[in-house]
């Protein structure tokens, strides 16, 4: 027997609805594992490195972990773009206090990581 709850709702519908809601409250609460390749002139033969990362976890932290995997290139230098087939050059993460989840970072995401010194100067 079903029984409406307020309108078109059912009670299987609802609890539907709450099952869904908990599993994608579950799935943000995982770890996202990403892929932090080097692309700077300096770091671009070390290998390709895949950690587990919180979507909470800010851009700053992203960095300066970035930064403990490839110390060749000085914090204040580094860079990171999130890569993304529909765009010719990514997405800049550039927004330091912003977390990984507000560029919808998902589990297998490519962050890229360079130099800024080997970005040529405009003259």
């Amino acid at each position: 027997m079903t029984l409406q709850v307020g309108g078109d709702v059912t009670e299987h519908s609802q609890a539907s609805r709450s099952a869904l809601f908990n599993a994608l409250v579950e799935a943000l609460k995982r770890d996202r594992k990403v892929t932090l390749r080097p692309v700077g002139a300096a770091i671009v033969e070390k290998p390709v490195t895949k950690k587990k990362v919180p979507h909470t976890m800010t851009v700053a932290e992203l960095k300066r972990l970035a930064h403990l995997l490839f110390k060749q290139v000085p914090l204040d230098r580094l860079t990171l773009t999130l890569a993304d087939d529909g765009l010719p050059f990514g997405v800049p993460l550039d927004d330091e206090v912003r977390e990984l989840g507000f560029f919808g970072i998902g589990d297998g995401a490519e962050i890229r990581v360079d130099d800024t010194a080997d970005i040529p100067c405009k003259a």
